[in-house]
């Protein structure tokens, strides 16, 4: 997570020119692809938050996991959400860039969600992440915990990592 977390918000530091420009393919620009990112998290933290709550008050009468050898955390399908292009996924219309607002916020935003991942790591620190289902349609997922949940926002901000440097190299090949 902190390593992505960097890299992204190496992205959001400076508003540089490449930033703005938009491939040859008619893809978005480097800042709409930061927009999708934090809109996206936006709209996963949300159904992190719901799980977060249900999990910590499940705990109060179930047995969190304690059998991490067993713990299954990660799946194919969802590790290929890192992959850019790795699947064909249609977003919903409310996870589309809107350019209504600058880098600055853009920045604070992305910045605020990795801080609220963080807490609710620390916050479910015992296990209790694993005490709530959701069901994650993107890729055939199917149910994923909390830990999954904020897993998965990290490896969708991974996948368009790849998508901003290929534009930045394409601005650059350009000049």
């Amino acid at each position: 997570m902190s390593q992505v977390r960097e890299d992204l918000l190496g992205w959001l530091h400076h508003d540089e020119p490449h930033l703005h420009y938009r491939p040859v393919n008619g893809g978005w620009s480097s800042l709409q692809v930061l927009e999708h990112i934090m809109l996206t998290s936006h709209f996963l933290l949300i159904i992190i938050d719901k799980g977060a709550a249900k999990a910590k008050r499940r705990a109060l009468t179930m047995p969190v996991q304690e059998d991490w050898e067993n713990y299954s955390f990660i799946s194919d399908a969802l590790n290929e959400v890192a992959i850019h292009k790795s699947f064909s996924w249609e977003r919903p219309l409310h996870m589309e860039p809107t350019g209504n607002l600058s880098l600055g916020e853009v920045r604070e935003n992305v910045r605020a969600q990795f801080v609220r991942c963080e807490a609710y790591l620390e916050l479910l620190k015992h296990g209790e992440g694993t005490l709530y289902l959701t069901t994650m349609t993107v890729n055939g997922i199917g149910k994923l915990d909390v830990y999954q949940y904020i897993y998965f926002l990290i490896l969708h901000a991974k996948r368009h990592l790849t998508q901003l440097q290929r534009n930045k190299d394409e601005f650059a090949a350009g000049r």
